[in-house]
């Protein structure tokens, strides 16, 4: 899988591609037309070769070429960029290791390179071709797709940094020793520019990857990491070159030198410890405020969900006592204990009566859902055979199926026992049956129950609509319905599945939905075999 590079339209790598390929292309024009700043920066600097150069302007383009929109053109390319940068590189090792002396080196301006006393003449210093060599490594790695190989890009172009960044301060400081490990050669102050700009704009390709993720989050780590990295690297290395400046001029003294060296260097250590001190206690302290606040939102939310709780089960108790009454008057005229009653006036009591009965069902299961969220239901324990409850509920669900035409079944091992609440586990699965008939209009409605292991496991299949897979975790949301035309025509507040869920998990057990579109629903029930037994685990 390709990692995500940097959004912004000018990388930090882009940048270090250009400049390297302007630097690679600017050597070349200084051979070409003998001029000398071109090639070295000053007289007393050595020269890039013009192997390198090309090297470099490879190199730069090549990471051009991978900060691009990604395609298959730009990605071959790169790599055959990248493999020129490491052929240059590999066989220049290979010459300084068993002493060639190779033609190819002088195809390039070869009367010019002759005016040098480099020699080889054309081939470049053993720190140079290692460096190379490494950053070729680093160009072919970082083209890859997979993290492996990007994290040996980073470790190559790492190493030959850390060689270019010597041989920078070698010039810098004028340590011969730190940029020329041949006697008739060294890593020319171009050629370190060129190499370390290669390798950091392979260290930012991937800038959410490797250490250099570090240093770009947006987290306090990237906030203290940004600056600190800068200034520990910027100011040392200047009071460096200060220090060397001042004992040139004969200013200081030796001693007087170090000294001031020395406390400036442990000053400056300590501004930093002090800065980077006051971004963590700053940070701490945020964060214990975030903390409070989300203390506090959290108390206030479970206290409003207390209240909302506390209140619907009083509203749903003092809802449940002129229901009660309306359902028993009903009874009484429907039954003409108090006179005959005409067609008309039985067909508006058998009305009353099923809206009442309906109203009374989802004052029900608001109540049961309040003392669930509460945990105030209690449960009743007792051993129940599951082939006997199943046939209840396929008993009280087929009117209600026989009136769609629909056929409800069950199957089950009649020796299945279950030790839990007969009564929640009867709610739960005539809210799974009742909603499987509900959103179902041909077809059947079947209950299947087995052991696994020590679970009981019931089954309520269906051949209704389905439910999207987008939907599946919603549909046991309280009051959330999938289809909403549908879901008015078959009636229902959008609880039932949610009590379901709530008494399943008040019995240690879990409810889980496959399905499709079209094809029907499977609510699956899974039960510990004693509910006690995994209450004491």
């Amino acid at each position: 899988m390709t990692a995500p590079r940097s959004a912004s339209p000018i990388s930090i790598s882009a940048l270090a591609g250009a400049l390297a390929a302007t630097l690679g292309a600017g050597v070349l024009v200084g051979w070409a037309f003998d001029i000398e700043w071109l090639r070295s920066l000053a007289p007393r600097y050595i020269v890039m070769l013009p192997n390198t150069a090309v090297a470099v302007l490879a190199g730069g383009l090549s990471l051009l070429l991978l900060n691009g929109t990604a395609s298959r053109r730009r990605l071959l390319a790169a790599r055959v960029l990248g493999t020129v940068v490491l052929v240059i590189g590999g066989i220049s090792l290979l010459a300084r290791m068993f002493d060639w002396d190779l033609a190819m080196y002088r195809i390039l301006f070869p009367a010019a390179l002759a005016k040098y006393p480099y020699r080889p003449i054309g081939l470049m210093a053993t720190n140079s071709t290692v460096a190379l060599t490494l950053t070729g490594i680093a160009l072919l790695a970082a083209s890859s797709e997979t993290e492996r190989r990007r994290r040996l890009a980073r470790r190559a172009a790492a190493l030959g940094g850390a060689i270019s960044g010597v041989a920078l301060l070698g010039h810098l400081y004028g340590a011969h020793a730190l940029y020329a490990v041949d006697q008739a050669a060294g890593m020319a102050l171009l050629t370190a520019l060129g190499f370390a700009l290669l390798q950091v704009g392979v260290l930012w390709l991937y800038p959410n990857e490797g250490r250099v993720s570090l240093i770009m989050r947006d987290d306090l780590t990237g906030a203290l990491l940004r600056p600190l990295l800068l200034l520990t690297v910027v100011v040392p290395v200047i009071l460096g070159r200060l220090w060397i400046t001042a004992r040139e001029n004969a200013v200081v003294s030796q001693e007087t030198g170090i000294a001031v060296f020395v406390v400036l260097t442990v000053a400056w250590i300590v501004v930093l410890l002090l800065r980077t001190g006051a971004a963590i206690r700053a940070a701490d302290e945020e964060r214990a405020r975030v903390l409070e606040s989300e203390q506090q939102a959290r108390a206030s939310a479970e206290a409003a969900n207390k209240a909302k709780s506390d209140f619907l089960a009083v509203v749903s108790h003092e809802l449940r006592t002129p229901l009660n009454a309306i359902l028993g008057y009903q009874s009484l005229l429907a039954d003409e204990v108090l006179g005959p009653l005409s067609e008309t006036q039985g067909q508006h009591l058998r009305r009353i009566g099923h809206s009442a009965q309906h109203l009374t069902t989802i004052v029900d299961q608001i109540l049961t859902l309040a003392r669930a969220e509460v945990k105030e239901t209690a449960i009743n324990l007792d051993t129940v055979s599951v082939d006997m409850l199943l046939r209840e509920v396929v008993a009280i669900a087929t009117p209600l199926a026989g009136a769609k035409g629909l056929q409800v079944h069950c199957d089950c091992d009649p020796n299945i026992t279950i030790v839990s609440d007969a009564a929640k586990l009867r709610q739960i699965l005539i809210n799974l049956v009742g909603n499987a008939v509900k959103f179902t209009d041909t077809g059947s409605v079947a209950l299947h129950a087995r052991l696994d292991g020590a679970d009981v496991v019931i089954e309520v299949r269906d051949t209704g609509i389905g439910i999207a897979p987008e939907h599946q975790e919603r549909i046991f949301d309280e009051f959330w319905q999938a289809e909403q035309p549908l879901t008015r025509r078959a009636g229902g507040a959008g609880l039932g599945l949610a009590v379901s869920r709530h008494l399943a998990t008040l019995l240690s057990g879990v409810i889980t939905v496959t399905s499709a579109p079209g094809r029907g629903s499977t609510f699956t029930l899974r039960l510990p075999a004693s509910v006690a037994a995994r209450t004491a685990t």
